[in-house]
């Protein structure tokens, strides 16, 4: 039998689908309900009841939130962030940010996400703080979609500075969501150096973008990278910022 962690991550991903077999995706609430009693059927009910739309569902869910199976909490936080009502349930997402079980925690980042809880921002942008690189990262994921102009100090810093490579990474994909021509010149010229090719690009799209005549120096400093794709976007941005004004 798959361990709970496991079953919840094949949960997530198996769709209709459960060790090869088919998922009834309409089973009665009832049937639904059994399910949840003991693994390993309880983390297919998780997924059935986050594909519903009834508010009994729902309560059930926020139930098992208050299980002492960090496993279960995990899987009803992820259930609740697909639920149709799920924005209903924000007061246990909320609280389950703050859970003692890192993957409840990262569970419950994803649902705020989902969910658009912009409610949830301050807390998960406190998280950027967390010990645990994989947490840090999910709270980075998250900032793509509930971003606000006061992040970028923050998430800079983590690009530059942050000790796990993969947390440096995200961060960097956040920031290249959320530009602006207020931060753009900042993000281009540190990127512009950057040991990742699509970074490179990054700068260069970033100038295309954002710049004037002025900014054809920085583009050109890439016109000659040993990457075929940060050439193409060089050579791109180069004939975009050369029409325009100063």
């Amino acid at each position: 039998m798959p361990s709970p962690t496991i079953c919840c991550e094949m949960n997530a991903r198996a769709g209709n689908v459960w060790n090869g077999d088919p998922i009834d995706t309409t089973p009665s609430l009832t049937t639904v309900v059994e399910m949840l009693r003991e693994p390993p059927d309880c983390w297919i009910a998780f997924a059935l009841l986050g594909r519903r739309a009834d508010e009994a569902s729902l309560d059930i869910l926020v139930r098992e939130t208050e299980s002492p199976d960090e496993f279960r909490r995990r899987s009803a936080v992820e259930a609740i962030g697909n639920h149709a009502r799920g924005g209903h349930a924000l007061a246990a997402v909320r609280r389950l940010l703050r859970d003692a079980s890192p993957v409840v925690v990262r569970a419950s980042i994803g649902a705020a996400e989902h969910l658009a809880d912009s409610e949830s921002h301050d807390r998960i942008v406190a998280l950027l703080d967390d010990r645990d690189a994989a947490t840090r990262t999910s709270a980075l994921h998250a900032l793509v979609g509930l971003w606000q102009p006061g992040d970028f100090e923050r998430v800079f810093v983590i690009a530059q500075s942050d000790d796990a490579k993969q947390v440096r990474r995200k961060a960097s994909w956040t920031l290249r969501q959320n530009p602006d021509r207020a931060t753009w010149r900042r993000l281009a010229e540190h990127w512009v150096t950057s040991d990742l090719p699509r970074e490179r690009a990054w700068a260069c799209d970033l100038a295309r973008k954002f710049g004037s005549v002025g900014d054809v120096s920085l583009a050109a400093r890439l016109e000659d990278d040993q990457d075929g794709h940060v050439r193409k976007a060089a050579q791109a941005a180069i004939a975009a910022l050369s029409q325009r004004p100063p």
